[in-house]
């Protein structure tokens, strides 16, 4: 177009919105877009630094040999449970599937980040083997002991071994030499895998929290979760500190206000959120008024997550709250 007088005769085929473009934090040179400069400002009040540390999930690869589904058809047992492994067609690896049983006591539930919803853990479908203890935390159960806790699940691993040892040299990068020495090392796993109370958060698409301590298991029971890559999780402070339910719940709170969504949509691009987001989150205190006021209404939301009234009523409430937190 060369002109004003062109462009109005095709300005009623454009749809215009003016919004605020500002810089709202000091450490990066990153943009923010807001309605006015009234969100402006609020957006630079949750701006900052997390005291909580967030963490990218375990890389479950092959995940034709690492995902696994309990067949509910063969019978159940004590100590072990059939499974059958996960199938995708267009896989680099050609594992064939099959039923098979292996030991409880090393298999846990996968939370992926399509399993995350606001204030709720979606039912997991996948079962992961994770032939790890509180004894080294770093490092996989060495193989002569796993023969003896864990036979069946021992047996299964080195059937596919040349299949895992592809993944080797990716994975020593992220491991290190001295905590892969097993085959079946797995990249992303520390002290931090063995924690009582997560905040998970998914990592692309679509901005949602939830907190999570065991899940329930298809035998019965409950156990710890483990995180598959795209679903984050945070359990510690960046001085290494675990954190506990209250202050698991707090943090949620902060992460799910709207408010919060809407600073992270408008400043970063969808396809992939921070691991750290760039959200002011200062340490929980319980004498702090405005703290366990989130942490209740964390507690109050998860129980209510599909109640649309109730939760919108929260919200409210979480917005209120959120720029009280003082820096």
């Amino acid at each position: 177009l060369q002109n004003t007088t062109d462009f109005k005769t095709v300005a009623s085929i454009f749809r215009t919105k003016e919004i605020v473009l500002g810089q709202v934090s000091k450490s990066n040179t990153a943009f923010s877009y807001a309605a006015n400069k009234s969100e402006l400002g609020r957006y630079k009040r949750l701006s900052g630094n997390s005291i909580y540390i967030g963490r990218e999930g375990i890389e479950f690869y092959p995940q034709e040999l690492f995902l696994l589904e309990i067949d509910e058809q063969m019978p159940k047992h004590k100590d072990t449970v059939y499974v059958r492994n996960f199938q995708n067609r267009k896989s680099k690896y050609k594992i064939p599937q099959e039923t098979f049983p292996l030991e409880k006591k090393y298999l846990h539930p996968l939370v992926k980040g399509i399993n995350i919803e606001r204030f709720h853990i979606g039912q997991s479908e996948y079962l992961v083997p994770f032939p790890y203890d509180k004894s080294n935390t770093r490092s996989p159960i060495p193989i002569k002991v796993l023969n003896r806790k864990a036979k069946l699940l021992a047996k299964y691993l080195n059937r596919f071994k040349s299949v895992i040892l592809q993944q080797t040299n990716y994975n020593e990068k992220i491991i290190g030499k001295k905590h892969s020495k097993e085959f079946y090392a797995l990249a992303r796993v520390g002290e931090y895998s063995f924690a009582k109370h997560y905040v998970v958060f998914r990592d692309n698409t679509k901005w949602c929290a939830a907190v999570v301590s065991e899940l329930a298991t298809n035998w019965g029971g409950k156990k710890r979760p483990l995180f598959q890559n795209h679903a984050v999780s945070i359990c510690q402070t960046v001085k290494g500190r675990f954190i506990k339910l209250n202050e698991a719940h707090y943090i949620c709170a902060i992460l799910n206000a709207p408010i919060t969504a809407k600073y992270l949509l408008n400043s970063s691009d969808s396809r992939s959120f921070k691991i750290r987001p760039p959200i002011f989150i200062p340490e929980f205190d319980k004498k702090n008024i405005v703290h366990t006021q989130l942490a209740k209404l964390s507690k109050t939301a998860h129980k209510k997550y599909s109640n649309k009234v109730s939760v919108k009523q929260i919200d409210k409430r979480l917005d209120e709250l959120i720029v009280k937190l003082k820096k």
